[in-house]
C-alpha cells in the first residue's frame, strides 16, 4: 500500500503506508503540483508541475530515478491530471494554456483537446444562447 506527496523543492516522496516510512523519492527540477496513480497498476505514477510543461510517467518497478516516458504536456505548466479509472491507457490533463487534453499512453499522443479561454466560449454557453424550446402541444 503506497501513497505519494510532493514538496516545493522538486521531491516527490512515495510512502510505504504499512511501514509508515518513505519507499523512494523522485527528484525533479520542478516541484510536482499534481500526482496520479494508475488505477490498475499500483506502481505506475504520473507527476506534473505548474512550472513545467512536461508530464512524467514512472514505472517504479523499473526505476525510481528515470521516468519511463515524458509527455509534452501544456505550455506554461500543468495544473491538474487524472488517470481514467475505466481505461488506464487514458490520462486527462489541464494546463495554463487553457486546454484540457486526453492522452493515449500507448502512443504517448494527445488524442482529444478541449480549448477554453476568452476567445472560446464555454461548452454550456452555446445552449444558453439557443432559442427556447417550443411549448408543449395542447
Amino acid at each position: 500500500l503506497r501513497g505519494a506527496s510532493a514538496n516545493g523543492q522538486g521531491a516527490t516522496t512515495v510512502w510505504d503506508l504499512r511501514q509508515k516510512k518513505p519507499w523512494c523519492t523522485l527528484q525533479s527540477p520542478h516541484p510536482s503540483t499534481s500526482i496520479a496513480w494508475n488505477p490498475s497498476e499500483g506502481l505506475h505514477l504520473m507527476t506534473a508541475s505548474e512550472s513545467s510543461p512536461e508530464i512524467k510517467l514512472y514505472d517504479l518497478r523499473a526505476s525510481t530515478s528515470m521516468p519511463l516516458a515524458t509527455l509534452p504536456g501544456h505550455p506554461g505548466g500543468v495544473l491538474a491530471l487524472s488517470w481514467c479509472e475505466a481505461d488506464p491507457r487514458l490520462l486527462a490533463t489541464c494546463g495554463k494554456d487553457n486546454d484540457t487534453a486526453v492522452w493515449d499512453l500507448n502512443s504517448l499522443a494527445k488524442v482529444y483537446s478541449v480549448p477554453f479561454g476568452p476567445s472560446v466560449p464555454p461548452p454550456s454557453s452555446s445552449s444558453a444562447n439557443a432559442p427556447p424550446p417550443p411549448p408543449p402541444p395542447p
